[in-house]
């Protein structure tokens, strides 16, 4: 038998490269065998993911869709069945294991959780079984969701990997080779840097009242240091890589961990050949973390800010970070040059304008500070979350709600601004909010003009995307005060 031709798509349009899809091939192609499995990535990014199917038919298609790109992955999933009826197709992501409503028969199989063990099973029934998945065989698969004869049938959930060092470290040639061109970085000035992502771990402590991680990872794994330590020498020796991003919802969670990593690099010679930017929590920083930090490479933290108004970020962090512990890590990370990174949110339930007012004032202290980048969003619910479920008891958002209307940056309809303040006010603040964080980049009009001489695709591309932009706004508002009502 041929190996079974597998295609994963990745359908987020922010160019960053599709670190889940090639943890999904890379654990597939180990379990099953690189003789049985030919299995690759299409990434929406660089290349029209039907026009590549319809060059090369395979026989499973997997689709992974966060909440915004839901809808895409549906029509994408109706276009592929019309064009290959016989093709499995199967979905998996954040949106589809927080919001399993959204299942539809565009889909043969969702996969809820955490996909590698389950994605193999999967492709492994359908290798055993000559490509005919019969739902009795479905059943013996845990944690994923299928058609029989028309109605839902949802199997139990699948235990987590554990250790989770037993996941292979994901193969980078999955990605498009234009992810590891040299670029401007802001950690490391003055010259073009190759930059990777890497995870190393899943899962967050906390439950922050905006955020389903908690909700899709279950608990908290972390890589050893000895494999953090071998992925970040597999991307410097493969890839020439001299930044790497961490995306771990919380990095430094023991000062002793990032020790035993800073060690591990040490011992394998990579100690300051690499510069990290990591996630972190502000009330975990002081003196000696920030030294710890400096020690094993780390030049940036980004920060979940939120706002600058105690009693919202009582209620979005559940206590767990005051106004003051954010400023103190600021001038604390300041005072040892780290650069510092951050998130505000306004239109948050039961935000008052004084609350916003207080989140301005926030910002111009990170202005003093001389914060390296601060980004202002709109408060937006997202399936399994307690945003969400208030929004739903508000009767804001049912289950037929359109995602393709949640924008981090919709301040034409925040679903969840308090009633009691007029939408212009809101409109008024929010931007004011942003245009002061537009201060706080270094993105001059030289850098710009570079990059778009040096990857003039991708500038196209942005300039195509903001015509489009502009031409859609006025459809755009019309479906919106159709399909999100508020009463005012």
């Amino acid at each position: 038998m041929d190996p079974v031709k597998i295609k994963l798509i990745n359908l987020v349009s922010e160019l960053d490269p599709p670190l889940g899809l090639a943890s999904l091939a890379t654990y597939v192609r180990e379990k099953i065998g690189r003789d049985k499995v030919d299995i690759s990535i299409i990434d929406s990014n660089f290349t029209k993911p039907l026009k590549e199917l319809k060059k090369d038919k395979p026989d499973i298609i997997g689709i992974s869709a966060m909440t915004i790109y839901f809808n895409q992955a549906r029509r994408l999933a109706e276009k592929i069945k019309d064009l290959y009826p016989d093709v499995l197709v199967v979905l998996g992501g954040v949106h589809i294991s927080t919001h399993k409503q959204s299942f539809s028969n565009s889909f043969d199989i969702a996969v809820i959780g955490e996909g590698e063990e389950t994605l193999s099973m999967i492709v492994r029934s359908f290798i055993n079984n000559k490509g005919k998945l019969a739902p009795e065989l479905l059943k013996e698969i845990d944690g994923i969701m299928f058609w029989d004869g028309g109605r839902k049938v949802e199997t139990q959930a699948r235990q987590l990997i554990y250790p989770l060092d037993n996941i292979p470290i994901a193969d980078r040639t999955f990605f498009n080779k234009r992810y590891f061109k040299k670029n401007i970085n802001r950690l490391v000035e003055g010259k073009n840097v190759r930059a990777a992502t890497m995870m190393t771990g899943r899962g967050c402590p906390f439950k922050c009242v905006f955020c389903s991680t908690t909700l899709f990872w279950k608990k908290v794994r972390l890589f050893s240091p000895a494999r953090m330590a071998e992925e970040t020498e597999y991307l410097y020796n493969n890839f020439g890589v001299e930044v790497v991003s961490v995306w771990d919802d919380l990095f430094g969670i023991t000062k002793q961990r990032i020790k035993d990593l800073t060690n591990e690099l040490r011992t394998r010679g990579l100690l300051g050949k690499i510069v990290f930017t990591v996630m972190f929590k502000a009330d975990l920083v002081d003196d000696q973390m920030c030294l710890e930090l400096k020690e094993l490479g780390v030049k940036g933290l980004n920060f979940g800010f939120e706002s600058g108004s105690q009693k919202i970020l009582r209620y979005l962090k559940r206590n767990k970070l005051t106004v003051e512990q954010i400023k103190d890590a600021v001038i604390t990370c300041k005072k040892h040059d780290l650069k510092v990174f951050g998130s505000l949110m306004m239109g948050v339930p039961r935000e008052t304008i004084e609350d916003m007012n207080q989140t301005l004032k926030l910002i111009d202290f990170m202005k003093e500070q001389k914060v390296d980048g601060v980004w202002v969003f709109v408060a937006t619910p997202f399936p399994g979350t307690e945003f969400w479920s208030y929004a739903q008891e508000k009767s804001l958002l049912d289950d037929n709600f359109d995602f393709d209307y949640l924008s981090h940056y919709n301040d034409l309809t925040p679903i969840l601004l308090d009633d009691n303040i007029p939408l212009e006010e809101f409109q008024a603040i929010f931007r004011r909010a942003v245009q002061k964080t537009a201060s706080f980049s270094k993105d001059t009009w030289p850098n710009r003009v570079k990059r778009a001489v040096l990857d003039p695709k991708r500038f196209i591309k942005k300039v195509f995307n903001l015509i489009f932009l502009y031409n859609s706004f006025p459809v755009i508002i019309k479906d919106l005060k159709k399909k999100i009502t508020r009463s005012r």
